[in-house]
């Protein structure tokens, strides 16, 4: 299964907002998760989070110059993980992230998109 978070598609089962930001996983298995987000002018570094943990190999990061940054991983949910809240996160510590009211402080907005494997 496949789906865009910035597309008005129907979400998975397996798939709900649990706000502005962060997706929650409420099924365990093994997923391909791709980021998409134009930069600007400034440099950023951005990473996928999962229960307040950065995933391992999800940090990607851009030069500025309007240059997306575009990170992919394989994330493995397991049962003690669920349910499982996703968000993706600015962490570069010079650049503050623009966030929407209400979310979490250093999210950003971005395509996302969610491939459950098995």
């Amino acid at each position: 299964m496949a789906f865009s978070l910035s597309a008005p598609t129907a979400l998975p089962s397996w798939a709900t907002f649990v706000s502005p930001n962060t997706l929650q996983i409420s099924k365990a298995g093994t997923f391909v998760v791709t980021y998409t987000f134009l930069a600007g002018v400034n440099d950023v570094t951005l990473a996928l989070f999962l229960n307040n943990n950065e995933v391992s190999n999800s940090r990607f990061s851009s030069n500025g110059g309007n240059e997306p940054v575009i990170g992919q991983t394989v994330l493995v949910v397991v049962p003690a993980d669920l349910p499982a809240a996703l968000t993706l996160r600015n962490v570069d510590p010079l650049i503050p992230a623009i966030t929407a009211a209400g979310a979490l402080p250093n999210t950003i907005t971005a395509s996302l998109n969610v491939v459950k494997l098995f």
